[in-house]
């Protein structure tokens, strides 16, 4: 699994868009999602903004 890069803590699928599988198309809903900035996944504390 996927960790913070600033807290380590486990990623979860990201709410917004259903961890990317929300849409259509080879990359789902990540493309449009402004919650995890279009990733996937956030972090329970820093939310979209996990990566350093």
């Amino acid at each position: 699994m996927s960790q913070c890069q600033k807290c380590y803590r486990t990623l979860q699928d990201c709410p917004g868009c259903n961890g990317g599988r929300s849409g259509s198309g080879p990359l789902g809903g990540r493309l449009t999602c402004s919650k995890c900035r279009n990733t996937g996944q956030v972090c329970p504390q820093h939310e979209g903004h996990w990566k350093k």
